[in-house]
């Protein structure tokens, strides 16, 4: 199974998680949309991770996905970064306030979320 198709049955399989815990419904995007969910007010970008959610002190984001999180949150849209670790599932809402560090890893740039920041939906 390629890596978009486990992607895929990991995205259907958690999407009614986290609409169960955030309260609001959403449409699942086409596979080249820069989130993965969205409704009218939110947009979520889902990851999967085979660690624990403390194996690592922060998680790597593509730059650039972080910098469109910014515009849609000029225009009043909420963003959230979702994790499914291997100990439950995670999320991160982006703020105008966040003061990661920002790092190049092979040509591409990436900022870094903290994993202190995250916060609980689920266990697994």
């Amino acid at each position: 199974m390629t890596n978009y198709l486990v992607g895929l049955e990991n995205e259907i399989k958690v999407k009614p998680i986290i609409e169960n815990f955030f309260r609001f419904t959403l449409i699942h995007s086409n596979r080249y949309d820069t989130f993965d969910f969205y409704n009218d007010n939110n947009y979520i970008e889902f990851k999967c991770r085979n660690c624990y959610s403390y194996t690592y002190n922060d998680l790597m984001m593509n730059l650039n996905k972080w910098n469109e999180g910014y515009k849609l949150m000029n225009i009043n849209k909420h963003i959230y970064y979702v994790f499914k670790f291997i100990d439950g599932i995670y999320y991160y809402e982006q703020t105008f306030e966040d003061n990661f560090n920002i790092k190049k890893y092979n040509n591409k740039e990436y900022i870094y979320i903290p994993t202190n920041k995250l916060m609980k939906i689920t266990n697994n």
